[in-house]
């Protein structure tokens, strides 16, 4: 059982897979609309449930990360009330999953519309290990972390200023 999927690595489901999702029903005790992260070490599958609820028609940052063995942590800012990151760290035995599965964005492969995100994913970035807060890069949305006179939202280029990348004037 899928929601809609934010990115998964779901080419191989023998050696393992993982899905980074928002819940469309309640499986695995998530809610509804529930930000979860799945891992399906080789022919099991378990839920890591942030307990976050994502609300239409609302901008967010939204993070996962997995460190094997140890936990599993999302991060969560409402882009739309500006408010402060969340970070949400929930404990897993479940190890390491492969790393060199094909990587999906906004949907999963082989499934056309049945388990894409409704919106718009505007920035993907990935990294070969747990990033802090602050390595995130994520800044509030009224501010002008590159001081050139556009606010954070307005600016396609938040941390360079560069004319070139200007959304607006």
């Amino acid at each position: 059982t899928f929601g809609k999927i934010l990115a998964t690595d779901a080419t191989s489901t023998a050696q393992g897979r993982w899905n980074f999702q928002i819940r469309t029903d309640q499986f695995g005790g998530s809610l509804p609309r529930e930000l979860i992260v799945v891992l399906r070490p080789a022919s099991s599958s378990l839920v890591v449930s942030s307990d976050f609820i994502v609300e239409p028609d609302t901008d967010y940052y939204l993070a996962a990360s997995f460190l094997p063995g140890v936990e599993v942590v999302f991060y969560i800012q409402n882009l739309t009330a500006d408010t402060p990151l969340q970070v949400i760290t929930v404990p897993t035995t479940v190890g390491a999953l492969p790393t060199t599965n094909t990587f999906f964005v906004g949907g999963l492969p082989g499934f056309p519309g049945s388990f894409s995100v409704d919106g718009v994913i505007d920035e993907v970035r990935l990294s070969n290990t747990v990033l802090s807060p602050g390595e995130l890069r994520i800044a509030n949305v009224n501010d002008d972390v590159d001081d050139d006179g556009l606010a954070n939202n307005a600016d396609n280029c938040v941390f360079v200023a560069n004319d070139d990348q200007r959304d607006s004037n």
